[in-house]
């Protein structure tokens, strides 16, 4: 059997940061810095949930309870930061009018499925022989 490496999320979480942070520098010179800045910070505190979350997993063999929990936490993350999907223009055009609450409780919802569903579905290919690895550099 050939040895793990537990050590791939980190590698991606430093490759997410060094991207991070020469955005930031661009960013400082624009004058509509203040959203995207909030944004990409969301983006690298929640990244950095999750890589720390399949980490422990990794090592620790942690319970899917407490992954899903810290994959919500990380979700959560970025909704604080305001990294959500915004339902207004589908709903516009569609006609429909759904109360704020509901239409919040929608784009929750969405941030909190697809963090989730994300990062299961790179576990499940992660654990078949490095396939994960091999799908990240063929879609980049």
């Amino acid at each position: 059997k050939e040895p793990i490496a537990y050590l791939g999320g980190v590698g991606m979480l430093i490759g997410l940061t060094v991207g991070i942070l020469a955005s930031i520098g661009r960013l400082q010179s624009e004058e509509s810095s203040g959203l995207a800045l909030t944004w990409l910070l969301g983006i690298l505190g929640g990244g950095a949930i999750a890589c720390f979350i399949g980490l422990a997993d990794d090592l620790f063999d942690i319970k899917p309870r407490q992954k899903i929990l810290g994959q919500v936490f990380a979700a959560v993350v970025l909704l604080l930061a305001g990294v959500a999907p915004s339902l207004y223009h589908i709903t516009n055009q569609l006609n429909l009018s759904l109360p704020y609450n509901v239409e919040t409780l929608l784009e929750v919802m969405i941030v909190i499925f697809f963090v989730l569903g994300a990062t299961n579905s790179l576990n499940l290919l992660d654990g078949l022989d490095g396939l994960c690895a091999r799908k990240f550099v063929i879609t980049k």
